[in-house]
C-alpha cells in the first residue's frame, strides 16, 4: 500500500486558514485549516452557542442522535427547535452550523476554537466499526431497511447501490493506490470519510478540543451526559434525552450491529488483505485519536511501519 504521512506536526502558535480557492489569503501556508464547507466539512459543526458549546459532528457516529440532541438543549432558548410531537426521523440538519447562527466565517470558527471559554467537543469511533456500520446501512441493506437514503450514498461512494464488502474493499484499494489523479478519492462520500478530515481537519485542530471521546453503545450515554454537565446542562432537563441516549444500549436506534459483526467480517477473510487495506486507509485516524487496533489487525498488517506505530499507542 502506498505510504502514509505520519501524525500531524502541532499547529502553530498563530493559527490562519488555508482557505480553498483563496490564494495566498492565508499568512500562515502550513496551518491547512479546510474552510470549504464540501472538502473541509465545516458545516459539520454543531453550535450552541447558550453553552459557548462547539461540537464536531461526524456521520456514523450518532450524528442523527447528536443533532436531535443538541436541538433540544437549544429549544429553551429557540421553541421551534423542540422535539416534542416531531417524527424521530425529523433531523435539524444544518440548523445550529456555524453558517445557519451566522457565526461561519473562518475567522469567526478560529475564534470559537482557539477562545478557552467554548468547549470544543468531538466523539470518533473505531474506523472499522464505522466503516463496517456505514456499508451495512448505505449498501448490503439496500438503504431502506435502515436508511432511506443509503442507495445513494452506496452509489455514490462505490458507483452501485448494493456494493458488497469485497466490492468495497477492492474500491478503496484501487483508489488509494491510483496514480491517476482522476481516480484518486476526491469526492469521498462522509460516510466512508477519514474522521480527521471532519470540521476542517481534526488533524489539525485536535489539540483545542476539550472533549474528546470514542463512541461506543455501552457507555455513550454516560460521556453524553458528562459532556453537557460540562456545559451546564442537566441531561434530566433535556426533552426526550432518553430517548435518543437510551440507558439499555440495544435500544438505539439507527443500529447496524457494527460491533459485533466486524470481527466476523474480518474473521472471514483469510488472506487478511481486508484488514490490510482498510488499516492502511484509516490508519490516521487510529494515531490522531490514539485507537488501540486489536492484536488480530496487527498480526495481519502488512505495513510494519504502521502497525510499529500503532502499536506504542497500545
Amino acid at each position: 500500500p502506498k505510504a502514509r504521512a505520519g501524525p500531524p506536526p502541532p499547529p502553530p502558535a498563530t493559527l490562519d486558514l488555508v482557505i480553498p480557492g483563496a490564494g495566498a489569503a492565508s499568512t500562515n501556508p502550513t496551518w491547512p485549516f479546510r474552510y470549504n464547507e464540501l472538502s473541509g466539512l465545516t458545516n459539520r459543526f454543531i453550535v450552541v452557542p447558550e453553552h459557548k458549546l462547539l461540537f464536531c459532528y461526524i456521520e456514523k457516529n450518532s450524528c442523527s442522535a447528536f443533532n436531535r440532541l443538541f436541538a433540544s438543549v437549544r429549544s429553551r432558548a429557540v421553541p421551534s427547535q423542540s422535539l416534542v410531537g416531531k417524527a424521530e426521523s425529523w433531523v435539524p440538519w444544518g440548523l445550529n452550523s456555524p453558517k445557519a447562527l451566522k457565526m461561519g466565517s473562518a475567522a469567526q470558527i478560529m475564534a470559537m476554537l482557539k477562545d478557552p471559554a467554548w468547549h470544543k467537543a468531538v466523539f470518533y469511533r473505531d474506523p472499522l466499526e464505522r466503516f463496517v456500520s456505514a456499508l451495512q446501512s448505505k449498501c448490503e441493506l439496500g438503504g431502506a431497511k435502515v436508511d432511506g437514503d443509503g442507495k445513494d450514498h452506496c452509489r455514490g461512494e462505490f458507483g452501485t447501490e448494493t456494493a458488497t464488502f469485497e466490492q468495497a474493499v477492492d474500491h478503496i484499494a484501487r483508489e488509494d493506490n491510483a496514480t491517476d489523479a482522476a481516480l484518486q478519492r476526491v469526492n469521498e462520500d462522509v460516510h466512508f470519510r477519514r474522521q480527521s478530515q471532519f470540521c476542517g481537519g481534526l488533524g489539525h485542530s485536535l489539540r483545542y478540543y476539550d472533549t474528546v471521546e470514542q463512541l461506543d453503545r455501552a457507555t455513550s450515554r454516560d460521556k453524553v451526559i458528562a459532556l453537557l454537565a460540562k456545559v451546564n446542562v442537566s441531561h434530566a432537563d433535556v426533552p426526550l434525552f432518553d430517548d435518543l441516549f437510551p440507558a439499555v444500549a440495544a435500544a438505539f436506534k439507527h443500529n447496524t450491529n457494527a460491533a459485533s459483526s466486524t470481527r466476523r467480517r474480518f474473521a472471514a477473510d483469510a488472506t487478511g488483505r481486508a484488514t490490510r487495506v482498510l488499516v492502511d486507509h484509516y490508519v490516521n485516524d487510529y494515531l490522531l485519536f490514539g485507537i488501540p487496533a486489536p492484536d488480530w489487525v496487527l498480526d495481519d498488517l502488512t505495513n510494519r511501519k504502521a502497525a510499529s506505530r500503532l502499536n506504542k499507542r497500545r
